[in-house]
């Protein structure tokens, strides 16, 4: 997750979609984003329009694409959607990436095979390869989570 710099002249700029009934974007200022397992919390220096800080509780937070990428240590979902699925980095693709979802233990991704056959992979180093500029996940073991 990106967590924006702590210093005044650069906040992170964001879209916050608005509570009201026509889900008008409204600007924001983020000065720090606490993650919990399942959450988060973002300290919101001002928004314009100026808003009552009750009226945002539950509002989506949307931050531009190129800051999130700006920490290459982070993987985020849209990254990993249309990736390809390979047994090898010589190998054909098999598959690609459809979905993704967490479960208390990790995350799961979920695949689709040229035939139609969905498969789910747990997201874990010890099954998956990622090479994201590529747009390929090696995952040599694929077949034995056909079902």
């Amino acid at each position: 997750m990106y967590r924006p710099p702590k210093t005044e002249r650069n906040l992170l700029t964001a879209a916050i979609q608005g509570p009201n009934e026509n889900g008008e974007f409204f600007r924001a200022f983020i000065k720090d984003v606490k993650l919990r397992e399942r959450d988060g919390q973002a300290q919101i220096e001002r928004t314009t329009p100026v808003m009552a800080p009750e009226a945002l509780v539950g509002c989506w937070l949307c931050v531009p694409k190129s800051r999130l990428l700006e920490d290459s240590t982070s993987v985020y979902c849209f990254q990993l959607l249309g990736c390809r699925i390979q047994e090898s980095p010589e190998s054909e693709a098999i598959a690609r990436v459809d979905d993704y979802f967490e479960t208390g233990a990790h995350g799961v991704l979920g695949t689709v095979m040229e035939d139609g056959r969905e498969v789910l992979l747990p997201f874990l180093e010890s099954f998956v390869e990622l090479r994201l500029e590529e747009g390929i996940i090696i995952v040599p073991r694929y077949r034995d989570f056909i079902v």
